[in-house]
């Protein structure tokens, strides 16, 4: 697989991915749950809102770094040992969202 295809294939994950919302638990050991939201930038990067916190993901280090197997990283990145539920997009949740943006962004 080339550096190309392998991009590709992350980005059309990431573009699947930031049309859903996602519960997700802190960690294997706590059952509070947060939501995971991952969001298209204006420049056409990627960024995730997890826990409260934002953060970047770079496509072009990830595919150069890891080639073939960088979907697969992101994946793990994202939902590894945690048990994640897709929610539906209402005003509860978009609320949620937009108060942990406005949290995380301050």
């Amino acid at each position: 697989m080339t550096k190309d295809e392998a991009k590709k294939q992350v980005i059309d994950y990431l573009n699947k991915t930031a049309q859903h919302v996602f519960e997700v638990q802190v960690s294997r050991y706590n059952e509070e749950r947060v939501y995971l939201k991952v969001f298209k930038t204006e420049d056409g990067g990627f960024k995730v809102l997890d826990n409260g916190r934002i953060r970047d993901i770079n496509v072009d280090n990830t595919v150069n770094y890891y080639g073939g197997n960088a979907k697969n990283i992101i994946k793990q990145s994202l939902f590894l040992d945690r048990k994640a539920t897709s929610v539906r997009q209402n005003k509860y949740v978009m609320a949620e969202i937009n108060k942990q943006l406005e949290a995380a962004s301050v």
